[in-house]
């Protein structure tokens, strides 16, 4: 008896066409056995397929692996053939989006996770005076990072070159609390020439203090040069909180989007009059400015900018590029931070709807109420989560392929999320004795960067 090896993608039920042509054309019967045989259909015309779609992260056969055996008789009457199939079901990238309400403890406790299983090192590459916020490779010799009292930093890992630029008194920078400079997107010019977006706390005019969103310019033409920062958009001040600003840029060709925390002003999340607790969405025009996105529904009037509402303090932000989809990482209150997938127009719900609770106890909110948008997941206890990185393969660490990576500051470990099942599944990177994780990247041989919201602000490179 031959053997075949048969390979097919999850998700599917075809498996293989024609088994078997008779020369004579005589009607062929086909049989099948084996350990999985149940899992199978033959069709008269010799096509065999899967009774029921396969699941690479649940398989269903008899040995629990992703390989199925089956053995298929052929006769025409008067002989009979045989062959052994091992068919391999081959893991694929998927995102479930939809909500998975009710949530099992397991599955938003961190404690209760695994840790990912794997030989990590970590080399410390950078060390700064104070807490260090976003970080970014603009190429895999040179990462950007932004330290919160308003300094970018620029390190050339071929030469081990460092350069600083302090933007602080240039945009009047408002450092106090949770205020400061904050995380960064860049648009590539060329080798030399980088456009780079931020967001930063600054003092009003009106004595209060806002998010901001400003551009400069990076070149790298002999020395690296910084261009003194010009100012795209302001949102309204507020004179009395000092605390969640948001703060982080994405962007997505000739689109910008900003995440803005509420401020501490719970009812202004839900206002389509305030940008606080908004993700916000522009339009970058050729000559680099932004306008509000033509398309963004929310207010189409006098904040035009709001792409969703109700979010409380989203401070991490990134495109699924394979889905096509905006992932943001949220701080909640006691309990309930969030992993949000956006859609335009949503609501998310804070502080009408939320997993969290007042500090020291107390409801604030329904777990759930029609017309608001379910997060995807979230974390009870809170784990204070900020970057957040969507890996599609990873080289060195494939095991990361298709997940989340997400920072904690709290409890100093990166989250690995992956929404590839019907529930969703944590894992994680200890780093205990790191610091606080700030921001992460991730450079073309899958090594992982990561800087440190702690004092002093370090980067460190797990390889």
């Amino acid at each position: 008896m031959t053997s075949s090896e048969i390979s097919v993608y999850e998700n599917s039920t075809s498996i293989v066409t024609t088994l078997a042509i008779d020369s004579d054309s005589d009607q062929l019967t086909f049989t099948a056995s084996g350990p999985d045989a149940d899992a199978v259909d033959i069709s008269k015309d010799g096509n065999m397929r899967f009774l029921a779609p396969k699941d690479f992260e649940a398989p269903s056969s008899v040995d629990g692996d992703n390989i199925y055996e089956v053995t298929v008789e052929v006769s025409d009457g008067e002989s009979t053939n045989s062959e052994q199939f091992n068919i391999t079901v081959i893991d694929q990238s998927e995102l479930y989006i939809d909500s998975y309400f009710p949530f099992e403890e397991e599955e938003v406790n961190y404690s209760e996770f695994n840790p990912v299983e794997s030989a990590m090192a970590v080399d410390e590459l950078f060390s700064t005076n104070s807490r260090l916020w976003g970080f970014k490779f603009i190429s895999d010799q040179a990462y950007v990072t932004t330290r919160q009292d308003g300094v970018f930093f620029l390190h050339n890992l071929a030469t081990d070159q460092k350069y600083s630029f302090d933007i602080a008194s240039k945009v009047g920078l408002y450092n106090e609390g949770q205020g400061g400079l904050f995380n960064f997107d860049f648009v590539t010019i060329s080798d030399t020439e980088f456009q780079i977006y931020f967001a930063a706390s600054i003092v009003t005019q009106q004595d209060g203090y806002a998010l901001a969103i400003y551009r400069l310019e990076l070149t790298l033409d002999g020395e690296p040069t910084f261009s003194d920062p010009v100012k795209l958009f302001e949102a309204e001040p507020d004179e009395t909180s000092n605390q969640h600003f948001g703060g982080d840029i994405l962007l997505v060709g000739d689109v910008l989007y900003a995440t803005s925390g509420d401020r501490r002003c719970r009812e202004c999340a839900q206002s389509k009059d305030r940008y606080n607790g908004k993700v916000l969405r522009f339009e970058i025009q050729p000559d680099a400015s932004l306008t509000a996105h033509p398309q963004n529904t929310v207010n189409t009037g006098a904040r035009k900018e709001i792409f969703s509402l109700g979010h409380r303090n989203p401070q991490g932000i990134d495109l699924v590029s394979e889905f096509g989809e905006v992932v943001v990482s949220e701080h909640g209150p006691q309990g309930g931070d969030e992993v949000n997938i956006l859609s335009l127009g949503a609501n998310f719900g804070w502080p009408l709807v939320t997993l969290g609770e007042e500090y020291g106890g107390g409801l604030i909110g329904a777990t759930q109420l029609p017309g608001y948008k379910d997060s995807v997941t979230h974390y009870i206890p809170s784990i204070a989560p900020r970057g957040i990185k969507y890996v599609h393969e990873n080289q060195l660490f494939p095991e990361l392929n298709n997940s989340f990576l997400i920072t904690s500051l709290k409890f100093e470990l990166i989250l690995v999320l992956s929404l590839d099942t019907t529930r969703p599944r944590h894992r994680y990177i200890n780093l205990a004795g790191f610091g606080r994780i700030s921001s992460l990247d991730v450079n073309s041989a899958g090594e992982i960067f990561f800087a440190t919201h702690s004092t002093p602000g370090k980067i460190f490179r797990i390889r």
